[in-house]
């Protein structure tokens, strides 16, 4: 009999769950989607795509792990995690990672919000890492915020 009930009562919190889901979801997407447009004046890598300097288009969505960088000429997916601030952006920016003269991106952040999403460590980066480290150049690495606006 306890059985039964714990059964029921499973199955009511199971379905309210489901009946919470969407709205959940329609919130996260609401603070996580859109289009930013940036100018990007150097060539920069984006997990194994590499993409020439110029205007991009920036595509975003909570419904998937993965941005879209859309180029005049080239275009790349690249696979991002979600991640939090203390304060939120007061301006859409996208963030590259510098090692010498490569650019890596790193992060992108929507205006008017504490979380942002950034991207894996690729192959290349750890590669970028170990280089600098083996010749001791580790003080040429650095993060360049770009301004983007929403398309």
């Amino acid at each position: 009999m306890q059985m039964q009930a714990v059964l029921r009562f499973t199955a009511r919190l199971f379905a309210v769950f489901l009946a919470i889901s969407p709205f959940s979801l329609a919130l996260k997407a609401h603070a996580q989607s859109g289009v930013l447009k940036v100018d990007v004046p150097f060539a920069f890598e984006s997990g194994n795509a590499h993409l020439a300097p110029g205007m991009y288009r920036i595509h975003m969505s909570a419904l998937t792990p993965f941005i879209e960088i859309e180029g005049d000429t080239s275009s790349a997916y690249q696979l991002t995690m979600v991640d939090s601030s203390a304060l939120s952006s007061t301006v859409g920016k996208v963030v590259f990672r510098r090692y010498g003269s490569r650019y890596i991106l790193k992060q992108v952040w929507m205006a008017g919000n504490k979380r942002y999403v950034r991207t894996p460590d690729s192959k290349v980066e750890k590669q970028l890492v170990l280089e600098q480290a083996q010749a001791n150049t580790a003080d040429k690495q650095s993060d360049i915020a770009l301004l983007a606006t929403l398309r």
